[in-house]
């Protein structure tokens, strides 16, 4: 057996969809390695949106407390293995949500994170919110030395970071493509960081309703349009296309990301679009939205091509760990790192406020 913590809603009914969380320490069963797999002792699991909204769905009628046990992306040490993989232990190491088969077709064309036998920590299986958790090896990453990611923050390779890189790797974008960033949180944060990295500076629409200090922290780095968060589609546009021009970017057609997986801003989104962009939108069960209509009809009019993104592929890991390590990720900046025991609390902090940063439990 080994500790592992629930999210669950402090108020059910009515009020539950925007009530604080209560944390409660449970006793898991402890599951011995296979062949191929690792056991890791888990320093940090960063905990966000979709964990939050799976805590709740499942409030009413939990299938165990298994399932309910929180966290996808996680930082540990390797601290027992199968057979296979021996040379592993004692090695720190990361993961990510996402634990496809690896085998099957949607896997074989790089459809990892919708691997119809696949599981997704935190969603469908036991999650990292726990003391131990056992693993494939094919899908832990790991580093040491001077590869290392101090800190709780190396949570985030797997969580926000990752999800903001597959975007960036899915829309194909290329040195010096103009880029356009919708969203105000961690993901949008670690975007405009990939996307200046790969020689694509972004122009980014900051709505009047921001997170405090994102419009100085993107002020500080990239163009950027300040918009009216009710502002119609057309001086959105307009905004946009003033910022691109500002950037030296023209008129021309360009990549647009939406990070929120928010219906109402990926409608926006694909509003201000340009004629045959390509517009990259986090899914809601990446960010924790519900499911809703999508407004297609002006980027199929335009002859866009719309791209949805669920999550990262495991293998994009070793990428994102190496933007970390060589500093064009700041992951400590972006992250919130709490000791368990303080998670509820963090939490109800969080409750309702728009933040442009992580949160990561400590264990």
């Amino acid at each position: 057996m080994t500790r592992a913590w629930l999210l669950e809603p402090a108020t059910h009914g009515a009020g539950a969809a925007s009530s604080p969380f209560a944390v409660r320490a449970v006793e898991s069963p402890a599951r011995s390695p296979g062949p191929g797999e690792v056991v890791l002792a888990i320093e940090a699991s960063a905990i966000g949106a979709v964990d939050l909204a799976v805590a709740r769905s499942r409030v009413s009628a939990p299938e165990s407390d298994d399932v309910l046990i929180a966290g996808g992306s996680a930082v540990g040490h390797v601290i027992a293995a199968g057979e296979q993989a021996m040379a592993m232990i004692g090695m720190r190491a990361i993961i990510g949500p996402h634990v496809p088969c690896g085998e099957c077709d949607l896997c074989r064309r790089g459809g990892a994170v919708v691997c119809p036998t696949g599981a997704r920590l935190g969603v469908t299986t036991r999650g990292t919110l726990a003391e131990r958790v056992t693993m494939p090896l094919r899908w832990v990453v790991a580093f040491g030395g001077d590869l290392d990611i101090p800190g709780p923050a190396a949570a985030l390779v797997g969580g926000d970071a990752a999800l903001a890189y597959a975007m960036y790797a899915r829309a194909g974008v290329g040195p010096r493509d103009a880029t356009i960033v919708l969203g105000d949180g961690p993901v949008a944060r670690f975007l405009v960081e990939i996307l200046i990295a790969k020689n694509a500076t972004p122009v980014v629409v900051v709505r009047s309703n921001a997170p405090e200090g994102w419009a100085s922290w993107v002020g500080a780095r990239a163009h950027f349009a300040h918009v009216s968060d009710d502002a119609p589609d057309a001086e959105s546009r307009a905004a946009a296309l003033a910022a691109m021009r500002a950037a030296g970017h023209g008129g021309k057609p360009w990549k647009m990301f939406e990070t929120s997986g928010e219906a109402a801003r990926q409608t926006r989104a694909l509003a201000i679009a340009g004629p045959r962009a390509t517009v990259t939108l986090a899914a809601p069960s990446a960010t924790g939205y519900a499911a809703a209509a999508v407004d297609l009809s002006m980027a199929l009019d335009e002859d866009s091509t719309v791209i949805g993104v669920a999550g990262a592929h495991p293998d994009l890991l070793v990428d994102v760990a190496a933007m970390a390590v060589k500093g064009e990720l700041d992951l400590a900046a972006a992250c919130d790192a709490v000791p368990v025991d303080d998670l509820g609390a963090a939490l109800a902090r969080r409750a309702g406020v728009r933040m442009m940063t992580s949160l990561v439990a400590t264990i």
